[in-house]
């Protein structure tokens, strides 16, 4: 109870505490904006402040309680400080007379209400004078006019809470009462300071570094029109045009950051008085300015953020849209991998046919019965007394896989001792032997495509699963980064038709349609290169070959370059005697950054070797882009090519990933010949021994990962190459021809060819195919 007891009476002190902070928060809006004079010492301001506050449902009492404090700050000897607080008053007393009727309470009905209490306190005050008459006349419409604006400015901060986003509309009310905050703070002071000024320089600071060049002049010359109508200097003419030139300096330093901006404004400063007045003496406070450039970039980095999340006008519609599209897009992925994953056990739980079943034995001795033993005189002893004999029999026959022409040697002894017509009932087993392995085999193979079909349907199960996790990444799009990329390429000289920019995991991706260059590729460089200066992060091209032949658009994405890249080459030569090679590679930048390397060497040589090697190679390669894992698609490769040639082809498989991201690299190695990797002068022979490919059932690769550093050579290579001078041999070879050779990897996989053919007599006694993969840093090449 001591402790329910002691967390009440702090939820109590806490409601309080936070109570007392509103009242002064109100009590101090009230003050300043009755301080503001206008039109011969009239307060209109104050007048429309407590109707606004009692229109947007805010502690008006304390608003009121504020203006008449503030009104009396400002002199009371005219008699216009007693006028201006009873029109406040009688707006109030006014208002709560309304609220105890039936009349419907509009904002048309408060402005109402303010004009009628003022012209009252105006008509009590006794001037017949036209001219006071004329300033009332304008004061009141001032009142009329800000009434409903800081209606809405005083309820959008009474929910600030709450709400997601504001309009322009709400963001303008927003600054005319800020605007008039300002004005009302004008004239007081803190030893040097004038909080009013600094925290006018804030809102221009802060209205450039968010919305921009525009919104911060705008903004400025606002701020400036307020501090101008309370100051009665010479310099007040110059007030607008200052602050407006330094909200431009600020929006278009932003993205220099706080610190740019902040420096963008007294710099602003001190540029318009050497124009004004040609002397030292700045319009703006610099002591005002410094301080509020200090504060400036001491406000929380989330402050900016949420006002930044609260000024997208068009956020909730494109926000909403996108999120309905991904929803859409996420539910109909999650119901095909459920229905492919459905699809994928149907197929792979069917029962194997392995051993006979006991229909099959069956089936199998009466088809024999009755072609040869249907009239016999021992047919009941066969058939029906030993039974459970001549069962076994068939059944060890048909597991034997015993397809040849059965000998009597086969049968058990006692049936072949007993049996009247050996040779009819050989020649009948060995014809229905014979018929249910033919139907076995066709089985079998139904069943390997049934499997791999299953597995298959198993991958792009788990690969949709994995799209949809993908898809449910928060992605970050950015207005601004847009508009400097359109800039950065219009001074680089690219006619940019569409682009979008967006974070996802906070990197970088950028969708670019720019017009084409031709089919050249000239311009992918000045698009990655001007894209990494205003994204100030290395950036690449994501997208293959060259699409913009046609439309004369080229549409590409670029993403944030990793720490390493690749350079690849490769060379090969067909075995002395054949025209074509039998081994097949393939290179490929894989979309989530890894770098894929793979090398197959078909058996044999020719054109047949040539088709096993493309096929597994092609197969590796599409399925790795189609994000497949790697035992799934080592098992699909397997089983197609068990297939394809019955066991009696078959291929290996070179394959290395390269996660460029992490520097390091993954090689599956199965029945390939050893990968070397060169680093400086020193040569590592990486192998692991395992069967190829097509041979067995099952598949039992070898898994190696080594750390890379930038200069790193990858070089793989088929047996072809290996066996022409042995492994020792080509270790020294790599490190002495290879080492500070420059050239492209292709030109070194050439030359490696040409020096092993040279010491191997001329002659390639197999297919030769070498592959070389350069490591290096990006910004350093």
């Amino acid at each position: 109870m001591g402790m329910q007891a002691r967390a009440k009476k702090m939820r109590i002190r806490s409601f309080v505490m936070s109570r007392n902070l509103e009242m002064i928060g109100w009590g101090a809006a009230g003050l300043l904006m009755a301080r503001v004079q206008m039109f011969g010492a009239y307060a209109p301001l104050g007048v429309a402040g407590v109707g606004a506050s009692l229109l947007s449902g805010g502690n008006a009492l304390s608003l009121l309680i504020g203006a008449i404090v503030g009104r009396l700050t400002i002199g009371v000897a005219d008699g216009r400080a007693l006028q201006d607080i009873a029109a406040m008053a009688l707006v109030y007393l006014g208002w709560a007379l309304i609220q105890k009727t039936k009349i419907k309470q509009t904002p048309w009905l408060m402005v109402g209400i303010c004009v009628v209490a003022s012209a009252g306190a105006q008509a009590a005050r006794g001037s017949n004078v036209l001219y006071d008459w004329l300033m009332w006349v304008a004061s009141a419409g001032v009142t009329a006019v800000m009434v409903p604006v800081f209606a809405v400015a005083l309820e959008r901060i009474r929910e600030a809470g709450s709400r997601r986003l504001l309009t322009g509309e709400e963001w303008t009310c927003m600054a005319l009462l800020a605007a008039a905050v300002v004005m009302g703070g004008m004239g007081l002071a803190i030893g040097p300071f004038r909080p009013a000024q600094i925290l006018a320089f804030l809102l221009v600071m802060g209205t450039g570094y968010i919305a921009g060049s525009g919104a911060g002049g705008a903004t400025g010359i606002v701020i400036g029109l307020a501090m101008a109508l309370v100051r009665g200097d010479n310099i007040q003419p110059f007030i607008m045009g200052n602050l407006g030139l330094c909200g431009m300096i600020c929006g278009a330093l932003r993205r220099l950051g706080r610190p740019g901006v902040a420096l963008g404004f007294i710099l602003a400063n001190a540029i318009a008085t050497l124009v004004v007045n040609g002397s030292v003496t700045v319009i703006l406070p610099l002591v005002d300015s410094l301080t509020a450039g200090v504060i400036f970039m001491l406000v929380p980095k989330k402050v900016f953020g949420k006002i930044m999340e609260l000024s997208k006008a068009t956020t909730p519609e494109t926000d909403a849209y996108l999120e309905r599209v991904r929803g859409y897009a996420v539910e109909q992925l999650d119901q095909n991998a459920l229905m492919l994953a459905h699809m994928a056990d149907a197929f792979l739980g069917l029962p194997d046919s392995g051993n006979p079943a006991e229909g099959e034995v069956t089936a199998l001795m009466q088809q024999v019965a009755r072609r040869t033993c249907n009239d016999c005189a021992l047919r009941a002893a066969c058939w029906k007394r030993d039974y459970n004999k001549t069962y076994a029999m068939f059944y060890d026959l048909m597991v034997r896989n015993k397809a040849e022409r059965l000998k009597k040697s086969d049968l058990p002894e006692m049936t072949a001792r007993r049996c009247m017509r050996l040779d009819a009932l050989l020649r009948a087993m060995t014809q229905a032997l014979q018929g249910y392995q033919e139907r076995k085999s066709w089985q079998s193979r139904v069943d390997d495509s049934r499997r791999v079909l299953g597995e298959q349907l198993e991958g792009v199960s788990q690969r949709l699963a994995e799209l949809t996790e993908e898809l449910q990444v928060p992605i970050t799009y950015d207005a601004a980064t847009e508009q400097a990329i359109l800039e950065e390429m219009d001074r680089c000289g690219i006619e940019v038709k569409q682009v979008s920019a967006c974070q996802i995991d906070e990197r970088w991706e950028v969708n670019i349609a720019f017009a084409a260059c031709g089919g050249k590729g000239s311009c992918i460089g000045k698009v990655a290169r001007g894209l990494s200066n205003v994204l100030q992060s290395p950036m690449r091209c994501a997208t293959q070959g060259c699409n913009g032949h046609e439309q004369g658009i080229c549409r590409k994405r670029f993403i944030e370059a990793e720490g390493m890249a690749v350079q690849t080459g490769a060379a090969s030569l067909p075995q002395s005697g054949q025209e074509v090679c039998g081994d097949s590679y393939a290179f490929q930048q894989l979309a989530d950054g890894n770098y894929l390397m793979t090398l197959s060497d078909g058996m044999g040589s020719g054109e047949r070797a040539a088709q096993e090697s493309s096929a597994a190679v092609t197969l590796v390669k599409e399925m790795q882009r189609a994000g497949m894992s790697q035992e799934l698609i080592l098992r699909t490769v397997n089983r197609l090519l068990l297939m394809r040639s019955g066991g009696d082809r078959f291929a290996t498989v070179d394959w290395c990933t390269i996660d460029l991201a992490a520097g390091e690299a993954e090689m599956i190695k199965v029945s390939a010949a050893p990968t070397f990797i060169l680093r400086g002068d020193t040569v590592e022979k990486i192998s692991c021994g395992a069967l190829p490919l097509g041979m067995l059932e099952e598949v039992q690769p070898g898994y190696i990962r080594k750390k890379l550093e930038p200069g790193d050579m990858v070089i793989m290579m088929s047996d072809g190459v290996v066996d022409g001078i042995g492994e020792e041999n080509m270790k020294r070879l790599l490190a002495a021809l290879l080492y500070n050779l420059e050239g492209t990897p292709k030109q070194m996989a050439e030359m490696v060819i040409h020096e092993v053919l040279r010491q191997s007599g001329g002659q390639a006694a197999d297919d030769m195919t070498v592959l070389i993969g350069r490591v290096y840093e990006p910004m350093a090449s």
